[in-house]
């Protein structure tokens, strides 16, 4: 009986030394997992941040090319009407033959 119980008390204490290394290395791995979770956050907070940077000047360029756009066809409207002013028996043709070439384009030649 004696012996019994000294095994029992030495597999206690050897679940007891493993209860507690199991624990340590539970510890460790949590502490690691936080670590590389906090590291993976800094570095997509940094991402997101070049991300919004990217955006903002894609987004300037394009308010800065339709600015542009937008004003080249103001330029061209008025030198439309100023042509059309100075030459009206041109425009009206030139109006004339762009209309029909849209028209045999767009609607092609019918065939009875």
């Amino acid at each position: 009986m004696a012996r019994e119980r000294n095994i029992n008390d030495i597999m206690g204490d050897n679940v007891e030394k493993l209860r507690d290394r199991v624990e340590e290395n539970v510890d460790k791995f949590r502490d690691r997992v936080e670590e590389n979770v906090d590291k993976i956050r800094g570095r997509i907070e940094d991402n997101v941040e070049k991300i919004r940077g990217r955006v903002d000047d894609a987004r300037e360029r394009i308010e800065d090319a339709a600015d542009k756009a937008w004003s080249k066809s103001e330029e061209a409207y008025k030198d439309a009407v100023k042509y059309t002013q100075k030459h009206p028996a041109q425009a009206l043709g030139i109006a004339a033959v762009i209309g029909a070439a849209l028209g045999l384009v767009l609607f092609g030649r019918r065939r009875d």
